[in-house]
């Protein structure tokens, strides 16, 4: 993407939203002038344990195998009708060129990643199980009520007049970044001859690499005839924005302040499996005798519960009053030589009655959800997993939370030690469709979200792509399967 649309990018906190956080710096210049966390095809196997954590803690006592590393891990996905490109998420570099849509409607844009480095699990015996690793995620979202943009808007001026139609605009903004040290431990609660229940729970301490959040709320837009002549003014409306100390003082950038100076916080994830198991003997044996051994995996988890705290950049303020006579002329005059934050906020408060500065702390609540999955085994090495995924944290009076974009997963999936072939069918929070596909060969597993998007010319930037490199026991490693899973030798 041409950085000549971000003109202050010299700035840190707008550096922060530059490169980390790109398609909502998209919406806000389109407005002004942007499973197991998503590895969706895994839901439900046995074969990803380290990584299966996080989707619910108590499945890593549920793996044929003596223990697993994740090695490196990635994942992103985006979801946005604001910005369209070419062929996404296979064009995403930096040199694509993305355009803006034209239209009058509600615009948002949902981006969240995560890097996993290190994640290992292993089995105390066969009822106990820890696991544990290092993370790094991040999260962005923003919506906005109806906005009408075309190309030829080209300042504050043409906007408004585009947008007197709507009377008035509404703007929510939350991203929250961390890193996290994680420990798991799952243990059986009973194991029957039928049927088995486990339960597990993770901690997670965290470090607030970078938290942003802006709201604007009735922001009227008016017209007027002053002189035989269209005049287009803003009325009312109130704005709060914020950023974290750790950013930076907008005028300075030391990328180690940021974790030196972020603060600690925590979040759990807690889960139940229940397992009814095959009652006649297995006839499925992959390549290193593993077997299945149930017809039915019910899971039910609680995860991210918690929430990242932040202090207050010197730049983050609350302003509400807006001065009469608040123009489009005024509003592209006074702001056309804004160089960075701390200007925007000196011009601004010439054009309001109450500006004052935010301080203390800020906190910012992780995508809280309740996660439930149930995996059928068909035949021969053929599942299919369904999963639903329900966000329990909302905004509003000054809360700002981040959440999901995962509603309701459908994944038929073939799958032996060493090699698999997935297919995530998703809803989204959003209403999107998305029809994914993954493949396991070996310790690499490589899918996308979407795989319709790769496919089109110039679609919403919608979809993403993860990839994880995982290692299991093999032939050449001793003790390579949890032997509880065997059939019973006479």
């Amino acid at each position: 993407m041409d950085a000549s649309v971000f003109p202050l990018r010299k700035d840190p906190i707008l550096f922060q939203m530059k490169y980390s956080f790109f398609l909502i710096s998209m919406v806000l210049f389109a407005s002004g002038k942007l499973t197991a966390q998503h590895y969706t095809a895994i839901n439900g196997s046995a074969y990803f344990g380290s990584l299966g954590v996080y989707n619910n803690p108590s499945t890593i006592v549920n793996t044929p195998f003596k223990w697993d590393i994740t090695l490196f891990g990635a994942q992103f996905t985006t979801i946005s009708n604001v910005l369209r490109g070419h062929n996404f998420p296979l064009y995403a570099t930096p040199s694509a060129k993305f355009s803006v849509a034209n239209g009058n409607y509600a615009r948002m844009a949902d981006l969240n990643y995560n890097i996993k480095l290190l994640n290992a699990r292993y089995s105390l015996n066969k009822n106990q199980a820890f696991a544990f690793g290092f993370n790094v995620r991040g999260y962005t979202q923003a919506v906005t009520s109806p906005v009408n943009y075309t190309d030829s808007v080209k300042g504050s001026l043409s906007f408004l007049s585009y947008n007197e139609q709507n009377k008035i605009l509404h703007i929510q903004l939350a991203s929250s970044t961390w890193m996290e040290v994680y420990g798991s431990y799952a243990f059986t609660l009973w194991d029957k001859e039928t049927s088995r229940f486990t339960g597990g729970a993770t901690l997670k301490v965290m470090k607030g690499i970078g938290g942003v959040f802006a709201n604007a709320d009735n922001v009227g837009v008016v017209k007027s005839i002053e002189n035989d002549h269209e005049v287009y003014k803003i009325a009312n409306g109130s704005a709060r924005y914020g950023y974290s100390a750790n950013l930076g003082d907008g005028s300075s950038f030391q990328a180690a302040n940021r974790i030196s100076n972020s603060k600690t916080s925590f979040a759990i994830d807690m889960g139940v499996e229940y397992i009814i198991k095959t009652e006649s003997v297995s006839s499925v044996f992959d390549e290193e005798g593993v077997q299945n051994e149930y017809d039915w995996k019910i899971g039910l988890a609680l995860l991210d519960i918690g929430s990242n705290h932040f202090q207050y950049g010197i730049q983050s303020r609350q302003v509400s009053s807006l001065k009469e006579n608040t123009t489009g002329s005024l509003l592209q005059d006074k702001f056309l030589a804004v160089k960075n934050l701390a200007g925007f906020n000196d011009t601004l408060a010439t054009i309001v009655n109450e500006f004052r500065q935010l301080t203390g702390n800020f906190s910012i609540s992780n995508p809280s959800r309740v996660v439930v999955n149930v995996d059928r085994y068909v035949s021969g090495n053929f599942y299919i997993n369904g999963e639903l995924s329900v966000n329990l944290t909302s905004g509003g009076n000054n809360r700002v939370v981040v959440k999901e974009s995962n509603l309701i997963t459908l994944t038929p999936r073939w799958e032996t030690r060493r090699f698999g072939v997935y297919i995530p069918v998703q809803y989204t929070q959003h209403g999107n469709f998305w029809i994914g596909g993954a493949l396991k060969a070996g310790p690499l597993l490589l899918g996308t979200h979407n795989l319709l998007n790769i496919f089109s010319g110039n679609q919403y930037l919608s979809g993403g792509a993860y990839l994880a490199f995982v290692i299991r026991p093999s032939n050449f490693i001793k003790d390579p399967r949890n032997r509880q899973y065997e059939c019973p030798k006479y």
